[in-house]
């Protein structure tokens, strides 16, 4: 989230679903972001009040809230992403861990030059906070813009860390662990 926010912080300001996680606004305050709040219905994020270049949502499990964005409010979004050139970040925090119901698809699928995927695998890898990894994918135009501050994303994280992802994340064990996860729950994935 610093990352992000600290590259789009010229762009004017970030907005969040409101409410939202707390801690990530702070991130993007600390990083320089100027922030704004976008009201979440029954439904979701109310796309028709976004005046902002970009936003953070959470749209497979609303922080706090607990809904879906809705299928008709994930083409709006994506739609006003494209026609306004605007960024969604989509913070997917418990995207292995859904055990109320199917898992739904990745916002990014819908518009993958608008939408940067962030997630987390410290649920499957260690659940404690200090220990907590982060991904993210991000194939939003103007990456030319933002190498010197992906080599710093490159490089976040201790050796340790890094080192103890890179065999999950490349065989597949990661996703396999979750599959299993979601099968001891009786969800399927």
């Amino acid at each position: 989230m610093s990352l992000l926010a600290s590259v789009l912080r010229e762009r004017g300001p970030l907005a969040f679903e409101d409410p939202s996680l707390w801690v990530f606004r702070r991130i993007a305050e600390a990083a320089g972001a100027r922030l704004t709040g976008v009201p979440v219905y029954d439904e979701g994020l109310r796309v028709s009040e976004l005046d902002s270049p970009a936003v953070v949502v959470t749209p497979a499990h609303q922080y706090p809230l607990g809904m879906t964005l809705a299928p008709r409010r994930r083409a709006e979004l994506t739609r006003w992403a494209s026609e306004q050139g605007g960024l969604v970040i989509e913070d997917d925090y418990d995207g292995e861990f859904r055990f109320d119901r199917k898992p739904v698809g990745a916002l990014q699928a819908l518009a993958p030059e608008r939408v940067a995927y962030a997630g987390t695998a410290s649920k499957t890898l260690a659940p404690r906070p200090a220990a907590r990894l982060a991904r993210a994918a991000a194939r939003a135009r103007g990456a030319r813009a933002r190498r010197a501050d992906g080599a710093r994303l490159a490089h976040s994280g201790t050796g340790a860390a890094r080192a103890g992802r890179a065999p999950a994340t490349t065989t597949g064990t990661s996703a396999a662990a979750a599959a299993r996860s979601a099968a001891r729950a009786g969800t399927g994935c």
